[in-house]
């Protein structure tokens, strides 16, 4: 048996409360006139060893009862030896594939599988084929462990198979009844066109981002405007009618397009309270539609003049909210100071515009910072840990009816 908490095993001073009882406690005797005496004498003894009998039985019930408690405010646990119905689970990243992961990896996978381990995959219900078709498809890696652990109880460990992708890990770090081991796979360097954009009638201007385990970094180029096609180490560019199609060289088939011809109309909506700073609104928002994918025209109206069924998208700045539009951002949360922040205009631009770069970090975290918190450390493969919390608050409760029917007995 182990104590969770056994710092409360202070409260055995408990004991000294039924002791004082017994003995300071006095009993006032009531005072009866009788005629004789002869007869009471015969019983005298017998009375006295029955009463003594009792008092022993009420210190004893009182005393044990007062241990329980303590042992309650503790919250004893017992170990018990148990059979597993598995063995446990094998959680597996939906988004690569086992066959290009390393020799020893796959060693280490095809060991659990022949020791009874179940493998899954890293989906919603932990199906044993994945459903997931993007590469580079979000998942939440914590709380798709929290669910497998409330799913699956009876199951010894887990063994996660993961790249740790820092973009995996986010919200509350969980709180487990098992120890999760990670097993690491390889995550090569990845880069992807992030954006393309429109300078001028002749020239466009590209971002390219190169992820890694250690960094993530971006690098652009200004490419004139191909004819039919052309090519700029590191990418090449060919025009199919109004768009134009952007490739890394050294992998021509995921290509990124642009429409030439595509526009985009937003509005800036303000009423007087925010007029002092619609100014930095402005300008960030004409900066970020400098680098948008597709062409942009800015637009800054009161909210007496603007239209409800402009079909825009909105940057609200007024106190009104709008009526049933759906294509709007309030950005009448941003505070003072989040204005003069260097980085406002990335935050705005992280909302106006849609971007890639959370898909593909290939940022690692260490499996120390991965880790959940375990709440049992000292659960063993081949114990399960039961709480005797229940059948000690049966057991109180039945020292406490038999100690009443034992002290209104003696009365």
């Amino acid at each position: 048996m182990t104590l969770l908490y056994p710092i409360y095993l202070w409260s055995l001073f408990l004991l000294i409360i039924p002791i004082a009882v017994h003995l300071f406690s006095k009993n006032n005797p009531r005072r009866i006139k009788i005629g004789s005496v002869k007869f009471l004498k015969q019983t005298e003894s017998q009375m006295f060893r029955r009463i003594t009998f009792h008092e022993a039985w009420l210190f004893a019930l009182r005393a044990l009862i007062f241990v329980l408690l303590s042992f309650l405010i503790t919250m004893p646990e017992i170990a018990c030896k148990y059979r597993a119905s598995e063995k446990g689970w094998i959680l597996i990243e939906p988004t690569f594939s086992l066959e290009a992961q390393s020799t020893e990896f796959q060693k280490t996978i095809d060991s659990l599988v022949k020791a009874g381990y179940d493998m899954r995959f890293l989906e919603p219900n932990f199906p044993t084929t994945s459903r997931t078709t993007q590469e580079n498809a979000r998942m939440d890696m914590w709380s798709l462990l929290a669910e497998a652990d409330k799913i699956n109880r009876d199951t010894l460990a887990f063994f996660v198979a993961s790249s740790l992708r820092e973009s995996s890990f986010q919200g509350t770090r969980p709180t487990l009844s098992r120890q999760v081991q990670w097993i690491e796979t390889g995550a090569e360097e990845t880069a992807w066109i992030e954006r393309i954009s429109q300078l001028s009638d002749d020239s466009l201007f590209i971002i390219i981002a190169v992820s890694s385990p250690n960094e993530t970094r971006f690098e652009h180029l200004i490419a004139a405007m191909p004819d039919k096609s052309s090519v700029v180490p590191p990418i090449e560019l060919i025009k199919q009618g109004d768009s134009i199609g952007v490739s890394l060289i050294s992998n021509p088939n995921e290509k990124k397009w642009f429409s030439l011809t595509k526009r985009e109309s937003w509005c800036i909506v303000y009423d007087e309270q925010f007029a002092n700073v619609l100014p930095y609104f402005e300008r960030a928002v004409k900066a970020i539609a400098q680098f948008s994918p597709t062409k942009i025209s800015v637009e800054v109206k009161k909210e007496t003049e603007w239209q409800e069924k402009s079909e825009a998208k909105i940057i609200w700045l007024c106190k009104r909210k709008p009526l049933k539009h759906l294509n709007y951002l309030d950005a009448t949360g941003f505070s003072a100071e989040s204005l003069l922040d260097e980085h406002f205009v990335h935050t705005l631009a992280e909302t106006l515009l849609p971007e890639s770069t959370s898909e593909n970090d290939r940022r690692k975290v260490s499996s120390e910072m991965a880790m959940p918190i375990t709440r049992h450390e000292h659960h063993t493969s081949n114990e399960q840990r039961t709480s005797l919390m229940f059948p000690i608050w049966i057991l109180v409760t039945l020292l406490v009816g038999l100690e009443r029917w034992i002290a209104f007995s003696k009365e």
